[in-house]
Order: C-alpha cells, then sequence, then structure tokens
C-alpha cells in the first residue's frame, strides 16, 4: 500500500486476525467431531447389530464403517487454521 501508516497497521492486522481465528478454531472442530459421532457411530452400530442376526452383513462391513469412523476423527483432529483472506477496508 502507498500508505505508509497502513503499511505499518497491517501486519498488526493481520495477527489480530490470525490470533482471533485461532481462538475459534478448537470449537468448530469439537462440534465437527460431535456431529460426525452423532451422525456415524449410530449407524455403524446398527450394522454390527444387524451383522450379528444376519449372515448376509459381513464382518468386513462392519469394521470398514469403523475405520471410516477412525479415518474422519484423526482428519479431524489434524485441521489446522489457514488465513486465506483478509478484508481491508480504508475510507477517508
Amino acid at each position: 500500500l502507498e500508505m505508509p501508516q497502513m503499511s505499518a497497521l497491517l501486519p498488526q492486522l493481520v495477527d489480530a486476525a490470525r490470533e482471533l481465528a485461532e481462538k475459534q478454531t478448537p470449537p468448530i472442530i469439537d462440534t465437527a467431531l460431535d456431529n460426525m459421532r452423532r451422525e456415524l457411530e449410530p449407524a455403524v452400530e446398527r450394522l454390527s447389530q444387524l451383522a450379528a442376526v444376519n449372515p448376509a452383513v459381513d464382518e468386513q462391513e462392519v469394521e470398514a464403517g469403523r475405520e471410516q469412523l477412525r479415518e474422519l476423527d484423526t482428519g479431524l483432529r489434524r485441521i489446522r487454521l489457514r488465513l486465506d483472506a483478509l478484508r481491508l477496508l480504508v475510507v477517508g
């Protein structure tokens, strides 16, 4: 930017935006994990119960569901913040 005061202020604004986003990230991840578990764990449990009484349901299907849960859990826990954009309005 051609405005010297903005050049000095911009890094501070970026740091403040990053700090705010970092504070918001853990609750978002927790919500995603909770939603994933709430949706998928009952489905895997139902499949497991069905496999116990129905020979047409293969144990590999149940294990695939459990593996999907583990992979999603791991993936969601590895989410990292990336600040892609910052909107800056200059008035004056």
